[in-house]
């Protein structure tokens, strides 16, 4: 046999002996392409299922009113759930408070005054213009349509209205009295400071999401450098001098963190700097440095315990490296990296909570979109360092119980 051959020959013998490798090689990607396919077909199939629910509180609860509730219901995209009015302030509160804690991420606000300010030809007071909220997170092309599709509904009531007026019905003095064409939409953004910030830009949505991907991708080098210690002996000699699994593993928590800190502060810098000098909008880093430093941490640790846990459970570094790189891209599509959480089908959106990239995500989002403190970080910065530490321990338990 020639040296070629026998080469061949040896890495075909390699790649059938891992059998668990190969299975992986086929079997994740499939995964991936069915999580692809499923996120995708909200945003390609424009006839399909509705991605948005709209909240909207009717203070006025009058003809014009009603009529533009039901013309805004009839978006195919868009799906309408109506809220008690009491009274007018505390229902716009009360509206503006939901979009805040995200339970819908469009609202829209009727004021007691919007059907007689329909019949003023001078611009209305601010107090009965309706309101259109939007949640930070949301896609700024989803964002436009609904609002094109609020000032279709709101002109096609006022017509309607100039019509009814030219026959005589409310104006005797003619038409022109009534064009309401000083009428417009308010579009306001629900977030928790103090100021009213500016619409989120499309360089706010996509900086979180894959600096939250690039912290996590730490995976496979973590993973391949220890099955490398592992197969060459080196664990097995620092077990014998008395070093615990769990130290073991924790030591590569410190260097991957200042890495992962690093790459935090080059990714916001893009944002802030590099992006604006390339013609693109400027990211705005927030108020709570705090707060990024907090999320950061806590995915840096999600990341590092995922990894431990990968290379703990992995027989090879192709094994390690192959499951690593393409889990990642599973938990990445998963959770709103590849495609935004708000293109997904419902029940898509749904699933997007049960992976950590949503979460770390969502807690940047905290900041960069939502303007809010540190403290509003909590609970997702809680969730990745209880994932993290779950992840460590039970890695820490599989590398005690193997046999070198």
């Amino acid at each position: 046999m020639t040296l070629p051959a026998a080469l061949i020959r040896k890495e075909f013998l390699l790649l059938l002996r891992d059998r668990q490798a190969l299975a992986l090689l086929f079997l994740l990607p499939v995964v991936f392409i069915l999580i692809m396919s499923l996120a995708m077909q909200g945003s390609l199939r424009m006839g399909g299922s509705t991605v948005e629910e709209v909240l909207v509180t009717d203070a006025s609860d009058s003809s014009a009113s009603r009529a533009l509730v039901r013309a805004l219901g009839r978006a195919e995209r868009f799906g309408i759930t109506s809220l008690p009015a009491s009274s007018a302030a505390d229902a716009q509160a009360r509206l503006r408070a939901r979009i805040e804690r995200g339970e819908a991420r469009i609202g829209v606000f009727v004021p007691s005054g919007f059907e007689r300010a329909l019949g003023r030809q001078a611009a209305p007071a601010d107090a009965h213009v309706p309101v259109v909220y939007y949640a930070p997170a949301l896609l700024p092309e989803v964002r436009r349509t609904f609002t094109l599709i609020a000032e279709a509904a709101l002109e096609r009531v006022r017509v309607s209205r100039v019509l009814d007026q030219a026959v005589g019905r409310h104006l005797p003095d003619g038409v022109a009295q009534a064009d309401g064409g000083g009428l417009r939409l308010r579009e306001r953004v629900a977030h928790a400071g103090g100021g009213e910030p500016t619409i989120p830009s499309a360089v706010q949505h996509s900086v979180p999401a894959w600096l939250v991907f690039s912290m996590f991708f730490v995976v496979a080098p973590i993973a391949a450098s220890l099955i490398v210690e592992r197969d060459q002996g080196t664990q097995r000699r620092l077990q014998q001098m008395g070093a615990p699994p769990l130290w073991l593993l924790g030591s590569r928590l410190v260097p991957y963190y200042l890495v992962n800190m690093v790459q935090l502060v080059l990714m916001l810098a893009v944002g802030v700097f590099l992006v604006p000098l390339a013609g693109g909008e400027r990211l705005d880093p927030g108020s709570s440095y705090i707060g990024l430093w907090l999320i950061g941490s806590a995915v840096s640790l999600a990341a590092v315990g995922l990894a431990l846990l990968i290379a703990a459970v992995s027989r090879t570094v192709v094994q390690a490296t192959l499951s690593g790189g393409v889990f990642c891209l599973i938990i990445g599509a998963l959770g709103g990296i590849m495609v935004p959480k708000a293109v997904m089908p419902p029940a898509m959106q749904q699933l997007t909570h049960v992976s950590p990239m949503s979460w770390g995500l969502e807690g940047f989002w905290d900041i960069l979109l939502r303007y809010g403190q540190w403290q509003d970080v909590l609970p997702e910065a809680a969730m990745l360092a209880a994932f993290g530490a779950v992840s460590w321990a039970l890695a820490a338990l599989a590398a005690g119980r193997r046999r070198y």
